[in-house]
């Protein structure tokens, strides 16, 4: 892969990451291979790619929050320059919440069903200040206006009284009461209708420009991600296959996944009879070579055969791919 330089403006650094399944200490298979990335102070990086590319198990990787079936067999996780890798539990637990603010995917499993959602915001801001009861109130109520939700209602109502909409942005509203630098947002739209989604991310524009933080964003739908994110990274059977400036990825794709992720998004200016669809089962990956190469439909012998190497053509851009590679190289030649 590609070096990642230490800079100062860097919230989270990620290098060369793996993560394995373990049973009785012993190393199954490896799930997360080589991954690296960066995010700057008020930036935000989407990761994209289908369910079982190892978002998530990314994120949890991040917070520290694997399963006792996974673990981290080499690499580095900096936040604000502090190895999280190396850290105790005990450590972690400070800056969760504190530092890093995070909504999960499944956003109704953030709150305790018997209890008030004013009471379990209250106790997320005792964890880590020192208050009065009042003050906290006040603080929850407040975070709860930001997010357009009427305050007192949503202080007194459980979980089961709101709406899917309501209590995203009641999460939301949790994961950024501490004021945190990094807010991981992991699949913050899902199940919602098209509308409330845009609501959703413009909540989550809104705050992280109030907070000055940055985001690291979850998700399947690579549209939305070209909306919002300023860098994408895009994932398949574990590996950053591509990863560059939103813009940069928009007008020039090089990857074949990635190619296929941006020509299969429906339209409702360009209509289309029969929508395009990534060949083969989702899910089919490959261990030896690339992980795409069983569904690629450009592949040749040696995506079967080598190893993967992350490479950079500029600054913007980085791609893991063996045909896209040669092909630079030999439009590089010509152009010479």
């Amino acid at each position: 892969m590609s070096t990642i330089f230490y800079q100062d403006d860097d919230v989270l650094r990620v290098e060369q990451l793996h993560i394995t399944v373990k049973k009785k200490n012993r190393v199954m298979r490896t799930i997360v291979k080589d991954i690296g990335f960066r995010i700057k102070k008020g930036e935000t990086l989407a990761i994209v790619g289908e369910s079982g590319s190892g978002k998530s198990v990314t994120s949890l990787a991040i917070l520290g929050l694997l399963p006792k079936s996974l673990c981290i067999q080499s690499g580095n996780i900096f936040f604000q320059h502090k190895n999280i890798v190396s850290m105790t539990e005990k450590e972690r637990k400070k800056f969760r919440g504190k530092g890093i603010g995070f909504v999960f995917q499944d956003y109704r499993g953030s709150f305790t069903p018997f209890f008030k959602i004013g009471k379990q915001m209250t106790e997320v801001i005792k964890t880590h200040e020192r208050c009065s009861q009042k003050e906290a109130k006040e603080k929850v109520l407040d975070a709860l206006d930001k997010v357009d939700l009427p305050s007192t209602r949503i202080w007194n109502s459980y979980p089961f009284e709101l709406s899917g909409g309501q209590l995203q942005r009641t999460a939301l509203a949790t994961a950024m009461i501490l004021k945190p630098s990094l807010l991981i947002a992991d699949e913050p739209t899902t199940a919602l209708d098209v509308c409330t989604v845009q609501k959703i991310m413009d909540h989550i524009t809104k705050l992280k420009e109030e907070n000055d933080c940055s985001i690291l964003l979850i998700t399947h739908d690579i549209g939305l991600a070209l909306q919002r994110a300023d860098w994408i990274a895009v994932m398949y059977g574990g590996r950053i296959l591509e990863l560059a400036k939103a813009s940069q990825l928009r007008q020039h794709p090089y990857h074949p996944y990635t190619k296929l992720l941006l020509q299969s998004r429906p339209s409702i200016i360009k209509h289309k009879d029969t929508l395009v669809t990534i060949p083969g089962e989702p899910g089919l990956i490959y261990e030896n070579g690339c992980p795409f190469a069983l569904r690629c439909p450009i592949k040749e012998p040696v995506c079967l055969k080598e190893p993967l190497k992350r490479t950079s053509i500029n600054n913007d851009h980085d791609i893991t791919c063996h045909v896209a590679q040669a092909h630079l190289i030999k439009e590089s030649v010509i152009s010479i």
